[in-house]
């Protein structure tokens, strides 16, 4: 055997070839989260009430459920867009006031960026408004709708053709 091919002369080859790429973190798979959530019977929600809700979709993902007739249950961080039509039957006069506000986990979300609502002038029998909006939701969170309506108003939901109320909560990420 030739001593040349025996012995170890050490590596000249870190310069010649290229260095490692660097790692890559491992991404995050998308899980869905959605349920839609409505309310067809005739209800009257107080002023500083949580408005229930009879139905639920059987569509649904990431585990959101209706806790409660006036909670639902968001198990899932994320940012979610959260849509709602509310249909009343103004049973005051007209110049009323109705207003709602998106409630998580038991506080009005703040800056009013989820509370809308509507001024009757007409003398309508009934008035729809809506809202949406996009909110950071942390991990096993709850959900609600209150009547936040000015000077103290009831909102009486229709039951007419369409729901009183509707609900949709959809995670974007």
């Amino acid at each position: 055997m030739n001593s040349y091919f025996s012995k170890s002369k050490g590596c000249c080859c870190h310069g010649i070839l290229p260095a490692l790429p660097p790692a890559v973190p491992p991404t995050l798979a998308f899980s869905p989260a959605y349920r839609n959530f409505w309310q067809n019977t005739f209800v009257t929600v107080p002023n500083g009430e949580n408005i229930p809700f009879n139905n639920q979709s059987v569509a649904s993902a990431g585990g959101i459920v209706l806790l409660l007739p006036t909670t639902i249950s968001i198990p899932v961080a994320g940012d979610y867009e959260i849509n709602y039509v509310i249909t009343t039957a103004n049973i005051t006069s007209t110049g009323s006031e109705q207003q709602v506000t998106a409630i998580l986990n038991g506080v009005p979300v703040p800056n009013f960026q989820t509370s809308f609502g509507t001024i009757t002038n007409t003398g309508e029998s009934c008035d729809q408004f809506s809202g949406t909006a996009i909110l950071r939701v942390p991990a096993n969170s709850t959900f609600s709708l209150r009547n936040t309506s000015l000077f103290g108003r009831s909102l009486a939901l229709c039951n007419l053709v369409e729901s009183g109320a509707a609900l949709n909560i959809k995670k974007l990420n």
